[in-house]
């Protein structure tokens, strides 16, 4: 059996048993804030003393499989000469950044992936995020993603492999040292572990690209955990849906964790399948809304149950009217998400496909740099359970800058609807001193002639993928 990919490297198998996975898994969920950050500590303004020192860092993104264009939006400040350099693989170096800066790169057409090399010791804050656009009319859709630091493990909810779905799980290696990767699947038929995504080499400064359908064919709900015994390396997982010979979308999957708890809900995102998977335990699990009121338990969606190892797909209702976001609370650790289709045109029945991952609220200052949309942008943020949220978001697009000031009750959610603009937007929020910790989702829309049929989603920037010094917070 040979790794279905776009590489012609060979693989090693390495088959584990179910309970050598749980272990694994265990061992893994207790590491997982360290797994999720990179190998530097920030100060935080409420402990001073935790201040320590920190070295270069690399921020990694890429471009999506098949896609007609690219680009990589990047907000800079406060960088020392040269202090962020910029390579495009296999391509050679696309720019170094110096000062404050706010740009947009068109990538060269072979590039897979970008890497930025960040010395945080020499910049006050450093954020990029991928845009690719397909617009034939067999494979539309726009979709962004946040650049964030490699890591030895990755969890992603929301993929598929039954009819109608061709989701791509890209490994990314920014090193100049092989990587060795393990992918299992936590899926609604149990734990998964496919002999072709066990050892995965991952070459220095390269890619592999491999379909997950024929990984885990016919499984209606799965959760990606991609491992590394060997190097770091960046994951992502690019969802593709048709309907019979046209497609019906595409977008990447946001990066979750086993302890985020918040899942943003624009607007327009109808019914969708909320996938949630109980990796290591059996686990109890509820789902509250989160509205601008407070919260409240939708119909539909009452607490459930998931065996152990096993993922569920469970029907949301539509309640995007009500609510902006969901709050998950479980008896053991959960990893959930969504794929959801968007209506850009109902008479026409162009649409396409949207996705969210498990958030964990935090407390610090968030940055995204956001591609241009011509139909706007919609904030959602979403207060912690115990304590409110208060404070300003800065817009800085096509030469203008808006502030709009903010505030969530404890338990609530609310959306923002952000100035319209088709230049590219930079987007800071920035809490109230005591404001409790917080989830920012920024969702953009897109609906300019041939992209009219292009919806997209820019996940909020985790500790992982913003450099911010004296302000974020360490956990």
């Amino acid at each position: 059996m040979t790794l279905p990919s776009t590489d012609d490297a060979a693989v090693r198998r390495s088959p584990r048993s179910g309970s050598a996975w749980l272990i694994t898994v265990a061992i893994a969920i207790s590491m997982v804030g360290a797994a999720f950050l990179p190998s530097w500590t920030f100060t935080d303004p409420a402990v001073k003393s935790r201040k320590t020192t920190v070295s270069t860092v690399t921020l990694v993104c890429s471009t999506a499989p098949s896609a007609k264009r690219s680009s990589l939006t990047v907000v800079a400040q406060g960088a020392g000469k040269e202090a962020i350099s910029i390579t495009g693989y296999p391509r050679p170096s696309l720019r170094k950044v110096s000062g404050d800066q706010r740009f947009t790169i068109a990538m060269p057409k072979k590039v897979r992936f970008v890497a930025l090399r960040v010395d945080p010791s020499a910049v006050d804050t450093a954020q990029a995020t991928m845009t690719s656009r397909d617009t034939s009319r067999l494979s539309r859709g726009v979709a962004s993603q946040v650049c964030a630091p490699a890591s030895t493990q990755w969890w992603f909810a929301g993929a598929a492999g039954t009819l109608g779905r061709d989701d791509v799980l890209l490994l990314s290696n920014p090193e100049s040292a092989a990587a060795m990767v393990n992918v299992d699947f936590v899926t609604d038929h149990g734990v998964m572990t496919p002999a072709p995504a066990q050892g995965i080499n991952v070459a220095p400064y390269g890619q592999r690209v491999i379909r997950l359908n024929s990984l885990i064919a016919g499984r209606a709900a799965a959760a990606v955990h991609v491992t590394t015994t060997g190097g770091r390396i960046h994951a992502s997982v690019f969802a593709r849906a048709s309907s019979g010979r046209f497609s019906v979308g595409s977008e990447w999957l946001p990066a979750t964790s086993p302890d985020a708890t918040v899942i943003p809900l624009p607007s327009d995102v109808g019914p969708a399948a909320l996938i949630v998977a109980a990796p290591m335990d059996a686990a109890s699990v509820k789902v509250v809304a989160l509205g601008a009121n407070g919260q409240f338990s939708p119909a539909g969606l009452e607490t459930f149950a998931i065996p152990a190892g096993h993922a569920r797909r469970v029907r949301m209702p539509d309640i995007a009217s009500n609510a902006s976001a969901l709050l998950i609370s479980s008896s053991t650790p959960v990893v959930a998400g969504y794929v959801a289709k968007v209506e850009m045109d109902s008479a026409q029945r162009i649409g396409d496909i949207v996705a969210a991952g498990a958030m964990k609220p935090m407390r610090s200052d968030q940055t995204i740099a956001a591609g241009g949309f011509p139909r706007g942008r919609t904030a959602v943020i979403a207060a912690g359970p115990r304590q409110a949220v208060s404070g300003m978001m800065t817009v800085s697009a096509g030469g203008r800058t808006d502030r709009v000031a903010f505030s969530v009750p404890a338990g609530s959610a609310r959306r923002l609807q952000l100035p319209t603009t088709s230049s590219d937007a930079f987007i800071h929020a920035t809490p109230d001193k005591g404001s409790g910790p917080y989830t920012l989702y920024i969702a953009t829309r897109a609906n300019d002639g041939a992209q009219r049929d292009a919806a997209s989603l820019t996940a909020t920037v985790r500790s992982t993928s913003v450099v911010l010094r004296a302000v974020v917070n360490v956990p």
